[in-house]
């Protein structure tokens, strides 16, 4: 039988193609990531086009010089038409390559059409290629080398060939499989990588060192020892002379915060114990320890209270953090009706103070249990436009359920008084504490502007609490039309925040072919995180999967398959 010395050259060139091809779709989908390194996939290549290299050299062995002869006559006759049909297999597979770039065209094209029809192309390219090569080598006295340096450009194209159609298969396998993680991209354990988790999680050995670091060791074990006193409820009447000393404004924080709590197991006397109470709390820096002080006066009874109660009367001033506000109202309540009506009117005339009109309001409602004052004082500032709207404002949510209805008919002018359109404006708050009404005022707001612009209460929407508010999706479905771009963007948020029963709405969002349309479709899947929409974005995802799905399919299955991973993450 005669030796076919072409044949023989092509099969290591075959073999080097569907084993590359097969290793570098295999590596990605079912290998771990620590075998994704590029030096070990270029290392393969080398590896297998020095095999394929050496096995040529043995063909060219058994060929001898008589390697002309060895072809057929179709190759030996015409130099032209080898080269025509490559440059025709060429074609043929760029036409192919061309139609799947088609917007329409189903992914099966990409995992088997194009693999498939390259394939039989780069063989057909390098059968003739290399048939014209060991013709021309035949007429050539350095017939090795010259088939060795015709071969290495070949050999790379191949090899370039290999890597593309394997990434393509990768890339269209894992379209049509959403849902489906590659092994390189799963995170796995690495023992040389610091355990974050394990750090963070400190014993209370630990967490107490490094809050040793911050205090200096004695101070930090004198107030560790007066805490212990505190806290055990037995007598300490052998520490009495210790705790005294550390009644004093200068005393450390902590310190004296302890030595504070620790009064109630002592055996000192009033006359003692109230004029350094008195002291700190004029004096000591903390209020903490301010309020601590105040509290514990109510130890020594009423009648040794009373006698400094004009000195907790001055602490109810608008230059007083919340916690001294706090405590000086609850040891002045104790006293008797008269000093509670004195607390309640000083309390009262704080909501006019621009830095403890919130505090005042709080501690009336919860302390002093009289909320209407706090609602009569918002009813009768919230029409005027001055600083005592804000803080009028400012309090509503601060108010019973039941008060919060005196708000209701001055809802156009909270919403006027918004700012910034964020949660953390006190008239976002308020118009949320107010209820539907609240919502209806802003939604009106981006419906037909009065009080405000379009863009600022667009973005008040989006921060608004809208999970399958009906009447909420009419109106951002129609405020995506909007010319400003800003409007049509936090409308998108508006619709996404919605949730389930926005995703038709958000699905024609992405089929669109319109650009805009297609941005506010991504943008609401961005804000998208309602749980109960996971089944519907399944569904949606299955639908426009698979390999009869189109690049339009497969970009809204890639977006919602993100949506979906993000819902799951913040759960």
């Amino acid at each position: 039988m005669k030796f076919n010395v072409l044949r023989s050259f092509l099969i290591p060139w075959f073999l080097f193609f569907l084993v590359s091809v097969t290793l570098l779709v295999l590596v990605p989908l079912k290998l771990p990531a620590r075998f994704q390194d590029p030096k070990l996939h270029l290392a393969i290549l080398i590896v297998g086009g020095f095999l394929c290299l050496v096995a040529n050299s043995t063909t060219l062995n058994k060929a001898g010089i008589w390697i002309a002869d060895s072809l057929s006559y179709s190759v030996r006759n015409s130099s032209w038409s080898a080269i025509g049909r490559a440059l025709r297999a060429a074609l043929i597979a760029g036409v192919f390559y061309g139609i799947g770039q088609v917007s329409w065209i189903p992914l099966y094209w990409q995992g088997f059409v194009i693999p498939f029809v390259f394939t039989l192309a780069i063989f057909v390219i390098v059968k003739n290629l290399v048939g014209l090569t060991l013709k021309t080598a035949g007429n050539l006295t350095f017939i090795r080398f010259f088939i060795f340096m015709v071969s290495l450009p070949l050999l790379v194209g191949v090899a370039v060939t290999a890597q593309f159609l394997s990434q393509n298969i990768v890339s269209s396998y894992v379209a049509s499989q959403p849902d489906f993680t590659p092994k390189s991209l799963e995170v796995e354990f690495d023992p040389e990588k610091p355990n974050l988790s394990k750090n963070l999680a400190q014993s209370p050995r630990q967490s107490a060192s490094a809050e040793d670091k911050r205090v200096p060791a004695g101070i930090s074990k004198r107030a560790k020892e007066f805490q212990a006193l505190a806290e055990h409820n037995l007598p300490c009447v052998d520490q009495d002379k210790e705790i005294q000393g550390a009644l004093d404004p200068k005393t450390n924080e902590d310190v004296a915060y302890w030595a504070i709590k620790a009064i109630k197991c002592t055996d000192m006397k009033a006359v003692v114990v109230l004029p350094r109470l008195v002291d700190i709390m004029i004096k000591h820096k903390s209020p903490r320890v301010r309020a601590a002080a105040i509290m514990m006066m109510s130890k020594y009874g009423h009648d040794n209270v009373k006698q400094i109660s004009y000195l907790l009367v001055k602490r109810l001033n608008e230059k007083e953090p919340k916690e001294v506000l706090e405590a000086a109202a609850t040891v002045l309540s104790k006293l008797g009706e008269e000093e509670r009506g004195l607390v309640t009117r000083r309390l009262k005339l704080l909501l006019d103070s621009h830095d403890a009109s919130v505090a005042g309001a709080e501690i009336l409602i919860g302390q002093m249990n009289r909320p209407d004052l706090v609602a009569d004082y918002v009813s009768s500032h919230l029409n005027q436009v001055t600083e005592g709207r804000e803080r009028a404002i400012a309090m509503v949510c601060l108010l019973p359920q039941e008060e919060r209805a005196k708000a209701t008919p001055y809802i156009s002018e909270i919403t006027a008084a918004i700012k910034q359109g964020l949660t953390n404006d006190p008239a976002m708050e308020a118009l949320a504490c107010v209820g539907p009404a609240g919502l209806q005022a802003v939604r009106q707001e981006v419906q037909h502007p009065k009080k405000l612009p379009r863009t600022l209460a667009a973005q008040a929407l989006a921060e608004m609490d809208l999970k399958n508010d009906a009447e909420t999706l009419k109106t951002v479905d129609d405020c995506l039309k909007d010319e400003n771009q800003e409007v049509r963007k936090w409308c998108s948020y508006s619709m996404g925040k919605i949730g389930r029963l926005a995703i038709p709405q958000i699905l024609d969002l992405l089929k669109s072919k319109d650009a805009q349309q297609l941005e506010a479709g991504h943008l609401a899947l961005e804000s998208l995180t309602d749980p109960d929409a996971k089944e519907d974005l399944r569904r949606v995802r299955a639908e426009n999967s698979g390999w009869m799905a189109n690049r339009k399919n497969l970009q809204v299955a890639s977006a919602v398959s993100t949506a979906l991973v993000r819902i799951e993450n913040e759960r």
